[in-house]
């Protein structure tokens, strides 16, 4: 059998959960406000008009998620980070956010702070339209 090949006896609940491995403050942070700039951009325009048929919105979603992802880079390197793109309502919980990875990664070693490196890039730039952890199991 291949590693692709999963034997009778592996079930999916046998799928290591490498999320659980992280902070769960962090993670459910991460998708919350993952979620709520979603529901911001994408599903704020009314239904049924032009603007929110609009592919360009995608775009600025995922700008957006840029913005937050280069944010947090600033954050593991101790450097001041700019919340002047986001929007209002969401700019104290960013803060928050970026305050503890700041902290965390001051606070611990390199081995350490590569899966939270890693879980952020793949939540905001590999997989920004995915808003679970889905795309973190390992298979």
């Amino acid at each position: 059998m291949n590693k692709w090949e999963k034997s009778d006896s592996e079930s999916d609940s046998d799928i290591e959960d490498p999320v659980s491995d992280l902070h769960p403050i962090f993670v459910e942070q991460v998708k919350n406000i993952k979620h709520k700039i979603y529901e911001h951009i994408v599903m704020e325009p009314i239904l049924k008009t032009k603007k929110a048929q609009d592919i360009r919105l995608l775009n600025e979603y995922r700008l957006l998620l840029q913005k937050l992802y280069n944010a947090s880079i600033q954050a593991q390197n101790g450097q001041i980070f700019m919340l002047g793109y986001f929007p209002i309502h969401l700019k104290e919980q960013i803060h928050q956010l970026l305050e503890w990875i700041q902290d965390f990664f001051k606070k611990n070693s390199l081995v350490d702070t590569v899966p939270y490196e890693f879980y952020l890039k793949q939540s905001l730039l590999t997989f920004p339209y995915i808003q679970n952890n889905s795309f973190m199991r390992k298979e």
